[in-house]
């Protein structure tokens, strides 16, 4: 619907994903990043687009709302840090602004009960389900006749009040359809108009998780098969951490070190510290079936200082618990060995148990915990 003889940018788009600072650190807003660099790539008319600096990092709403003036599109990625102060911006940008387009996308936008989610935030003008990629852009598509009968993943109230909801579409199997935001550019203006930060990269080797665990974002959300990401993209974005001094890596996967290659990708990480001095720090969630293979991988990071905790999550010990949240913990006997390993390797280890699963007592909890601290 853009035509593709226009001289200047025909939407202007401004997003919007706030995470919390670490003293003079600041997180790439990756999933802003992944959006702009996909609908960049696979649009018709990609002159017609112009983005805006993504807002980042807390700022005063009224300071955000000048960053937002006049674009046309508006998209929110939230979560529980973030969720209260995206919808007070976009609470204020609908009534400065009533005919830009605000999407809200992320974690916390519900599959389940949505409409209750939009009916208490009428500013929202359509939330986005599953994974956001094609479906920002098929939203910018869409534009400017704003229709939406044929968007999978997506929900909205329409102007009579009425709730639509759409089942999300099919995940997208090749990852190689969405560029890298790091090795495309898309975070270089951003770095030039902020040189006093020091930068935080979330970061993907794969997306899935073949667990269905309950209190888990994982596996609420994406459960199913695992896709990788070509591991010459992953190398070279490595390398690209490197050379701009990124400091700290969080590994954004379910399951680090299920994969054989997980182990070459984390050589090549100390490879990179080593070459460049960065990065400082790399986060990983270690696989919830530890083989030998994940006590060889966090031994080399904890080796190179990349990554000195390990974490073994339990969640609880009481197997009625366990079954009503559809988890299965590695047995006692094996977690007893990784303890042991992580012991005689220096590395510092711990576990984490979560207060008032289903099924859990009080009794039960406690007794879970003097395991743990048996162990």
């Amino acid at each position: 619907m853009m035509p593709s003889d226009a001289k200047f940018p025909i939407l202007q788009i401004g997003l919007v994903q706030i995470s919390e600072s670490r003293f003079a650190h600041r997180y790439f807003p990756y999933t802003a990043g992944l959006l702009q660099a996909y609908a960049l790539r696979h649009i018709s008319h990609p002159e017609c687009l112009y983005f805006r600096l993504p807002i980042f990092e807390r700022i005063h709403p009224q300071a955000a709302l000048q960053q937002l003036a006049g674009v046309d599109v508006a998209g929110f990625s939230v979560y529980c840090w973030n969720i209260q102060r995206s919808q007070r911006i976009a609470e204020q940008l609908k009534q400065r602004q009533p005919d830009t387009l605000i999407i809200f996308g992320g974690p916390q936008v519900p599959t389940a009960d949505c409409e209750a989610f939009l009916r208490a935030a009428p500013w929202i003008d359509v939330a986005a389900l599953g994974e956001g990629e094609q479906t920002f852009l098929a939203l910018l598509e869409s534009l400017p006749g704003r229709d939406w009968s044929a968007i999978p993943g997506i929900a909205w109230i329409d102007a009579d009040g009425v709730y639509h909801q759409h089942p999300t579409g099919p995940r997208i199997t090749d990852l190689e359809e969405i560029p890298s935001p790091y090795l495309t550019g898309v975070f270089e203006p951003l770095m030039l108009a902020h040189p006093e930060y020091k930068w935080i990269a979330t970061w993907e080797s794969n997306r899935g998780c073949p667990f269905q665990c309950s209190f888990c974002d994982w596996g609420g959300l994406i459960q199913s098969r695992v896709y990788q990401f070509e591991l010459e993209r992953l190398l070279a974005e490595i390398d690209w951490f490197g050379q701009q001094g990124v400091a700290d890596i969080f590994c954004a996967d379910a399951n680090f070190g299920m994969l054989a290659r997980d182990l070459e990708i984390a050589r090549h990480m100390v490879a990179a510290k080593q070459r460049y001095g960065a990065p400082h720090l790399f986060q990983t969630q270690m696989a919830k079936n530890v083989k030998i293979r994940n006590l060889e991988l966090q031994g080399l990071l904890a080796g190179s200082g990349l990554n000195p905790v390990a974490a073994i999550a339990l969640q609880s010990l009481h197997p009625p618990t366990l079954k009503a949240i559809k988890r299965e913990n590695i047995s006692i006997a094996r977690y007893s060995e990784v303890q042991q390993y992580c012991q005689q390797q220096g590395i510092f280890n711990y576990t984490d148990l979560i207060i008032g699963l289903p099924e859990e007592t009080y009794e039960s909890f406690r007794a879970g915990i003097a395991q743990v601290i048996k162990m």
